[in-house]
């Protein structure tokens, strides 16, 4: 679609929307291609329900927060106007009976409910003042890239949900976070992986190399995603002189972590809780 408006801020506005249905996907993914010419403006992507909430639950780092609509009064540059942070999804709550639906977006972190439909915001325009209005348009100057023009691609996924925030977090974070897949010769795997890690709403959160480069072994930090205590196990391929010790977020190992099987630990995980150990061989 395409469509050229009397509105003296926008020249040129054209879209193209792809909905994608994949066989045994509980999800639909959307793909957004955009152009736009414009100033001082605001392109958000609407996904509409049966639903007419204004209150949703927003996705930040490290959990979710239920938060309500507020109106569009602001008129700072800088301001959201309407918007609040979504790091990984917005969706609106589960009726009777019936599913809610959740948008994750990749990368495009700022959303709005307003009577029950989700909207995404973008892409915007600031422009300062009738020179980058109207000036840049027909001359190449450096700061014609405040107004962003040109081609635009975004995606999304619509994916249903039945409250269960946890398992709809972690599939957010999950799919924000997919490598390309890449096929080893048969034989260079593994039979068992080197680590294992289970747990309701446990988020492997990283697996790195110490800050201290005279450490030997690596770090790792684990995420309790869930409103509630978990436990998270960690299973270990390689036991030979394994240790795997407690530490803080700047790598300060503590005592010993001790083993509940050969190989395998238990951690006890608060709510949102963020734990880091460093796993060495004595």
């Amino acid at each position: 679609m395409f469509a050229s408006e009397g509105d003296p801020e926008i020249l040129w506005i054209e879209w193209y929307v792809t909905f994608r249905l994949l066989r045994d996907a509980r999800r639909v993914d959307v793909s957004v291609e955009l152009f736009w010419k414009t100033s001082n403006r605001r392109i958000r992507v609407a996904f509409p329900t049966a639903s007419t909430s204004n209150t949703g639950t927003y996705s930040i780092p490290g959990g979710w927060l239920e938060r309500k609509r507020y109106e569009m009064k602001e008129t700072h540059l800088w301001s959201p106007n309407g918007d609040w942070p979504a790091v990984n999804f917005v969706a609106n709550k589960p009726r009777k009976g019936k599913p809610g639906f959740a948008v994750i977006n990749y990368g495009t972190p700022s959303a709005r409910i307003e009577n029950g439909t989700m909207f995404c915001s973008v892409l915007r325009s600031p422009a300062f003042g009738y020179c980058l209005n109207h000036y840049c348009i027909n001359y190449p100057m450096p700061t014609t890239g405040t107004k962003d023009h040109g081609w635009h691609f975004f995606e999304f996924s619509i994916v249903p949900h039945f409250g269960r925030m946890p398992d709809l977090a972690l599939q957010a974070d999950a799919r924000n976070q997919l490598l390309p897949t890449t096929l080893a010769p048969a034989g260079t795997m593994p039979r068992t992986p080197l680590l294992a890690v289970k747990g309701s709403g446990v988020q492997l959160v990283s697996v790195k190399q110490p800050f201290d480069e005279k450490q030997n072994g690596y770090v790792l930090r684990l995420l309790n995603i869930n409103d509630r205590k978990t436990t998270a196990t960690l299973t270990f391929a390689e036991t030979r002189g394994l240790r795997v010790r407690e530490c803080n977020m700047i790598e300060e190992a503590g005592k010993p972590i001790k083993r509940f099987a050969k190989g395998v630990y238990r951690i006890a995980l608060g709510p949102f809780e963020v734990k880091t150990f460093v796993v060495s061989a004595t």
